[in-house]
């Protein structure tokens, strides 16, 4: 019997946890007897293996101090870029509002001022005799 796709779909978040002993209980059953029975899953929870399997045979590198000053020296100039550029931002914060407030003024005026059907003066029609 083959597991439904949607399982799959809710063992991929498990299968990490599961691969590092993280999981306990039903949560751990439920997983064990899911890739027993999905190749799918089971394949991935080897890769997992394999990949942790590799990774412990690298040995540990500190972080070179270069590489944090460097870090460092670009976040702070990005910081600098950004506060360059703010003017011109807060520019457009203003001007859009303004721009809609005075379309909807206008708008208003021209709905205001226009007369009413009552103070139009209708034409007559002409008397034919």
């Amino acid at each position: 019997m083959k597991p439904a796709a949607d399982s799959c779909a809710s063992m991929d978040a498990l299968l990490l946890d599961y691969a590092y002993g993280e999981l306990e209980g039903a949560s751990r059953r439920e997983i064990e007897e899911h890739v027993a029975l999905c190749p799918r899953c089971r394949s991935a929870l080897m890769e997992v293996a394999q990949t942790r399997h590799a990774m412990a045979a690298l040995t540990a590198e500190p972080a070179p101090e270069a590489g944090l000053e460097s870090l460092l020296a670009y976040a702070s100039q990005a910081a600098e870029q950004r506060k360059a550029a703010a003017p011109t931002a807060s520019f457009w914060r203003w001007l859009v509002p303004a721009v809609s407030l005075a379309s909807v003024a206008a708008v208003g005026i021209v709905f205001i001022a226009r007369p009413s059907h009552d103070q139009m003066s209708l034409p007559v029609p002409a008397m034919v005799a």
